[in-house]
């Protein structure tokens, strides 16, 4: 194996290295050791567009957790995270959540390095978007304002490793399905964000929002809609596998994964959404006056399942001169699309990114990538286009030895001129503790986002300045 596969291999038992002075203890052979991160983040709007949207946003989370080797065979480790956000505009909403994150057994045994437990397994090569890096759902209730790997939900899984064929073979296998995360309505990055609605039905789901008590509604937790999840037995789990191994200067892997769409699909019932024309007067009038208990029979409109998928990928990553090139495929089948009358379709779909990174001169780092994403065996009535294009792009410099960064990332779709930019400059105050400010800014054509699953459109109003502090201990 190369370098790279011997220490993310050796990583799985542990940290090899004690653990530091300041924050470990060591009782009879046995070592402890605290670890966390505070960030604290405040985000403002550039402008008001519609008055159900929040123009201030203030999120704060913590992590914490204790890491425990009890012989060189053996680790533990156990975390929890707490998030607190307070949101203001339409009006003021304060959300408070506490979760189990990571938690999980490291242990050699029989040549198989196993963990057991909560956890998060990072498959693939590319920067940031992944077509083979399925293992985890993600927490999208920020989308991409919040880094990829720290948008990693964990889950309960069995993983094993072990050297075979001159690579290494890694073994998983997901007992209990769980989905991204995200949000429905009643936030500015929800899937029917402000300004997507005409204001009575703004107003529909504000009463449903103060019947759960909050305005926000949250796919995964108690909601008025009808949600179908794959029964919680041990033969609907998830399965996966890939062989990592090196031929001359290229690192490679195959894999394979038996899943489900970590997104839902939404089958929506005609028949009732028929009788809610809001051309109507009557229907105005009902959507104005409904009590609680008329509006949860909305519950009829909307249904969601999650279909299973098998999902065939291929990485690899060589170093030419200056250049780290990388390249990523997979090939999905049942990748649920859907046609102009609204009823999902699944179909086969290719995705491959390929690009590179190079320090250009004076110490500028540049990394670029081209994405694809082909729909295969297409149909005319399906609502996504059959091809679509886009590039990612980060350019970032140091100053002041090493301490002080300035940073450009964006992600752009070619055909409809979407795209995601931020700007940012951060400074390191001490080795654990960095603070930042920068600038998040959305722009596309909002006629086509709603049928575009990648779409960044849907969220051109949310263009937003923000302060971030971090802190590792």
């Amino acid at each position: 194996a190369t370098a790279e596969e011997e220490a993310e291999f050796a990583a799985l038992a542990g940290p090899a290295e004690g653990p530091g002075p300041a924050a470990a203890a060591g009782v009879g052979g046995r070592s402890f050791e605290l670890f966390g991160r505070m960030e604290s983040k405040l985000a403002v709007d550039t402008h008001r567009e519609n008055r159900f949207e929040d123009v201030i946003d203030w999120r704060n989370e913590l992590r914490f957790g204790i890491d425990a080797r009890f012989d060189p065979d053996t680790f533990l480790r156990l975390s929890l995270q707490a998030i607190y956000q307070f949101r203001s505009g339409f009006d003021r909403q304060y959300d408070w959540e506490t979760n189990l994150f990571e938690a999980y057994l490291d242990r050699r045994q029989g040549g198989w390095s196993w963990r057991l437990g909560r956890q998060i397994v990072s498959w693939g090569r590319a920067d940031a978007i992944n077509p083979t890096d399925n293992l985890n759902p993600q927490d999208y209730r920020e989308i991409v304002t919040i880094a990829h790997d720290d948008r990693k939900i964990p889950v309960t899984m069995v993983r094993g490793r072990r050297p075979l064929w001159g690579g290494d073979l890694d073994a998983v296998y997901i007992p209990f399905f769980e989905p991204n995360k995200f949000d429905i309505v009643g936030a500015d990055f929800a899937f029917l964000g402000p300004g997507w609605l005409p204001p009575e039905w703004e107003r529909v789901f504000v009463k449903l929002g103060e019947r759960f008590h909050r305005r926000r509604i949250t796919f995964g937790e108690r909601s008025p809609f009808r949600v179908d999840e794959p029964e919680r037995r041990l033969t609907n789990g998830e399965l996966g596998v890939r062989w990592s191994s090196h031929w001359r200067r290229i690192d490679y892997s195959l894999s394979a994964f038996t899943t489900y769409s970590d997104w839902p699909v939404i089958r929506l019932d005609p028949s009732v959404l028929t009788r809610f024309d809001l051309s109507d007067r009557d229907t105005r009038r009902f959507l104005e006056q409904a009590e609680v208990s008329d509006l949860l029979r909305l519950r009829k409109i909307f249904s969601m399942r999650f279909p299973r998928q098998w999902i065939y990928g291929a990485d690899a990553e060589t170093v030419v001169g200056p250049y780290t090139l990388r390249g990523e495929v997979a090939l999905t089948f049942d990748r649920p699309y859907y046609r102009d009358d609204l009823s999902p379709t699944g179909k086969p779909q290719l995705s491959y990114v390929i690009g590179g990174d190079r320090l250009l001169p004076f110490d500028v780092y540049t990394n670029v990538q081209l994405l694809q994403t082909i729909i295969l065996r297409y149909d005319s009535d399906i609502l996504s286009r059959r091809v679509r294009t886009g590039m990612t792009a980060t350019l970032r410099r140091k100053f002041l030895e090493d301490r002080l960064y300035l940073q450009a990332n964006t992600l752009y779709y070619f055909r409809d001129d979407d795209y995601f930019l931020n700007l940012q400059v951060s400074y390191d105050l001490a080795d654990d503790l960095t603070v930042a400010a920068g600038v998040n800014l959305f722009q596309g054509k909002r006629t086509t986002s709603l049928t575009e699953a990648a779409s960044i459109a849907r969220f051109d109003n949310n263009d937003h300045y923000y302060t971030r502090l971090l802190y590792h201990f």
